[in-house]
C-alpha cells in the first residue's frame, strides 16, 4: 500500500538565525530529570534552554543516541499572535539540554515544534508536549516531552487498512490488489485549506508512514471515498487503523431486454416502462436493479445511466503536448464543464464540482486559455476563463523562497521590481510597495530606505502560479546525495558559499529523507513569468531556481547542462525552488 500525496507543498522564506550550543559536562547529561537539570545549570538572560525528556519518567533522551536526525523549530509570537521571526529557523542540538541564544521581549511568547523526520518508531509527540517556564531576566525553559510507543500495535503517525469483502465477510487476498490496486480518495477540510490524499492499496493490511491521524484531529471534514462502509481508529501515537468492507455485489448488468448487450436501448426500455408505457416489457427486471433493493425507480434509471456512461468510450481532441509532470490546480466553483475539445462547440464530457483537484497535462499551441486534464478517467478540455474574464480554477503551484542578493561595487541607491506573469505576489520581506527601494552596500548589506531596517536579502513568493516548469532534462538524485549533489552545482553556476550554505540549510531538510528526487534548474520557463526590472540596471544577474519532484523510484532523465557565471561590476544573484506533487509522479 502506498499513498501518494496530491498535496503540493510550497514553502516560505527561511531566515537563519545563529545557534550557539552550549557544552556541559557529560555527568549532566546522566539520568537527571528536568527540574533536577535546571536547579544545576543556570540560565544566563536572554537564553532559551530546549530540555528533550521522557514524558512519562521525566528522564532526559540521549539525542545523539536515539535520533539519526533531530531538529527543533522554535517560534516567536508577538502578544497579537504574528509571528515574530519571519521565516523558520531549524535547530540542531548537539546536547541536551541545548541553549539558544535568542532574545524573547516582553509581550512576546515562544513555542516549538520537531522538524518532519525527527522522531522515529520508538517515540512520538503527545498533544501536551510542551511546558515553557519564564524568568524575571528574559530568559525561558522549553521541556519538550516525548511519549514511548510502548504498548502500541502501530508506529507513530502510521496509517494501516483492512479491506474486507461484503459478501464474505473475509479479508480481501493481496492477489486481488496485486492485479488492480484500490484507490481511496479523501477530502479533508482544515482551517489551512482543503487536501485530497490519494490512498493506493496494493497489499491488505500494510502499514504507510503518513500522518493521517494528526488531519483527522484538526479537520473540520475527514471523507473517505469509498464504494462500501468505514470505520476510522486514532490512536493516541497519531497511528490509524481505517476498516474498509465492500458493498454486496449488484447482479444488475443492465441488459433487461435480455439480447446479450446492455447499450442504450436498455436505458430507453427501463425509462419507458418508468413511464407506464403501453406494451412495455422487460424481459429481465433484475437486471435493472442497481440499487439491489427488489424495486424499479428513478434512482435504477440514474444508476443505469451512469454504467452506460462509464462503459462508452468518448473520443476527445488530443493536445499539442503532453506533460508527464502536470501543474495542480483546484476547481473554484461547481459545475465546471469538460469538454470533449478546446472550444465550447464540442460535446460536454462531465460537470466537475468546487474544490476538486486535478492536473494539468496538456495545452494545445497558441490556445492559454484552454488546458487539458483528466477527471474520473475522463480525458478532456476545460475553459479556464469565465464569462466574465476570472479565473475559474486556481493553480496550486508556488513560486517558493526566491531571495535577491545585490552587490554593488560602492554604495548605491537600487529600485526593485517584480513582473509576474503567471502568479500573484504574496508575501514579501522587507514589505514590497511597487517594489523595494533600498541602498545596497559591495559586502551585499541592504538598508530598506522605507523603515530603515538592515537585510541580507530581499524576500518574495507567489501563489496560484501557472508554471509550467520544464521537466525535459534534469538530475534523479537519491536524497542521500542531495546535500553533495547541491554543493557541486551550486558551486558550478556561480553562487558564493554563503549563499549556498544559505540555500541548502532551506533545502536539505525537505529533501534528504526522500527516496529519489528529480531535480531541474529553471531557465527561461522561470524568468519569463518573474521577471525582475532592477534600476539601475546591473552588470551581470544570476537567477538560480530549482523545481524538484519527490520520487519513490528513480527514473532515467537526461542530464541537464548547467552555465557558469562571472561576477563582475554591479552583481545581483537570486536564488529559490519549487516542490512539485503531482498525479502524474511515477
Amino acid at each position: 500500500m502506498k499513498l501518494k500525496n496530491i498535496t503540493a507543498v510550497f514553502l516560505t522564506a527561511t531566515l537563519l538565525f545563529s545557534s550557539v550550543p552550549v557544552s556541559y559536562p557529560s555527568s549532566i547529561f546522566a539520568a537527571e530529570t528536568v527540574s533536577e537539570v535546571h536547579a544545576e545549570i543556570p540560565l544566563d538572560s536572554d537564553n532559551v534552554r530546549f530540555t528533550v525528556v521522557d514524558y512519562d519518567t521525566g528522564e532526559k533522551i540521549a539525542l545523539d543516541k536515539e535520533f539519526s536526525y533531530f531538529a527543533i523549530v522554535p517560534y516567536i509570537w508577538a502578544s497579537d499572535d504574528t509571528q515574530q521571526n519571519p521565516s523558520t529557523v531549524y535547530l540542531y542540538p548537539d546536547s541536551n539540554p541545548y541553549i539558544w541564544e535568542q532574545t524573547i521581549s516582553e509581550g512576546e511568547t515562544i513555542n516549538a515544534g520537531l522538524a518532519d523526520g525527527s522522531l522515529n518508531d520508538n517515540y512520538y509527540l503527545p498533544d501536551d508536549y510542551e511546558e515553557i517556564t519564564r524568568y524575571e531576566n528574559g530568559s525561558v525553559d522549553v521541556v519538550i516531552k516525548l511519549k514511548s510507543n510502548e504498548g502500541f500495535e502501530l508506529p507513530p503517525g502510521s496509517v494501516r487498512v483492512t479491506v474486507t469483502d461484503g459478501d464474505t465477510g473475509e479479508l480481501i487476498p493481496d492477489e486481488v490488489f496485486a492485479k488492480a490496486p484500490l484507490t481511496i480518495g479523501t477530502n479533508i477540510v482544515t482551517k489551512g485549506g482543503v487536501t485530497g490524499p490519494i490512498i493506493m492499496v496494493e497489499k491488505n493490511r500494510a502499514v504507510i508512514k503518513e500522518n493521517l491521524a494528526s488531519l483527522y484531529k484538526s479537520a473540520d471534514k475527514f471523507e473517505l471515498y469509498f464504494d462500501g462502509e468505514s470505520e476510522i481508529k486514532v490512536y493516541d501515537n497519531n497511528s490509524m487503523d481505517i476498516f474498509l468492507t465492500t458493498a454486496p455485489k449488484a447482479e444488475a448488468n443492465g441488459d433487461v431486454n435480455d439480447d446479450g448487450e446492455f447499450n442504450v436501448a436498455d436505458v430507453v426500455l427501463l425509462q419507458k416502462w418508468l413511464l407506464a408505457v403501453p406494451d412495455t416489457h422487460l424481459v429481465d427486471w433484475k437486471a435493472a436493479d442497481f440499487c439491489n433493493d427488489n424495486v424499479l425507480n428513478v434512482f435504477d434509471l440514474c444508476l443505469m445511466k451512469q454504467e452506460l456512461t462509464k462503459k462508452m468510450v468518448t473520443t476527445y481532441v488530443e493536445p499539442d503536448e503532453r506533460f508527464e509532470w502536470g501543474v495542480p490546480f483546484y476547481v473554484v466553483n461547481d459545475g465546471l464543464k469538460l469538454y470533449s475539445g478546446p472550444d465550447e462547440s464540442y460535446d460536454v464530457i462531465a460537470s466537475i464540482p468546487a474544490d476538486t483537484r486535478l492536473t494539468e497535462s496538456g495545452v494545445k499551441k497558441n490556445n492559454n486559455t484552454w488546458l487539458f486534464t483528466e477527471y474520473n478517467g475522463q480525458c478532456g478540455w476545460i475553459n479556464t476563463l469565465g464569462a466574465d474574464g476570472k479565473m475559474v480554477i486556481r493553480f496550486d503551484e508556488v513560486a517558493k523562497k526566491p531571495v535577491i542578493y545585490l552587490y554593488p561595487e560602492k554604495e548605491k541607491d537600487v529600485h526593485v521590481e517584480l513582473e509576474l506573469t503567471e502568479s500573484e505576489l504574496n508575501t514579501t520581506y522587507p514589505k514590497y510597495d511597487n517594489g523595494w527601494d533600498v541602498t545596497a552596500y559591495p559586502d551585499g548589506t541592504l538598508l530598506n530606505n522605507a523603515d530603515g531596517s538592515h537585510h541580507r536579502y530581499l524576500f518574495w513568493d507567489a501563489v496560484n502560479c501557472r508554471t509550467r516548469f520544464d521537466f525535459s532534462k534534469g538530475f534523479c538524485v537519491a536524497g542521500s546525495d542531495t546535500e553533495s549533489f547541491l554543493k557541486e552545482k551550486l558551486t558550478y553556476m556561480g553562487l558564493n558559499e554563503q549563499e549556498m550554505n544559505e540555500f541548502i540549510v532551506f533545502w536539505l531538510p525537505l529533501m534528504e529523507h526522500n527516496a529519489y528526487n528529480l531535480i531541474s534548474f529553471q531557465g527561461d520557463v522561470y524568468t519569463n513569468s518573474a521577471k525582475l526590472n532592477i534600476t539601475p540596471e546591473p552588470d551581470c544577474l544570476l537567477r538560480v531556481f530549482m523545481a524538484y519532484v519527490p520520487l519513490k523510484e528513480a527514473v532515467d532523465i537526461e542530464p541537464q547542462q548547467l552555465n557558469t557565471f562571472e561576477r563582475k561590476g554591479f552583481t545581483v544573484v537570486e536564488w529559490g525552488g519549487a516542490e512539485v506533487n503531482t498525479f502524474n509522479v511515477k
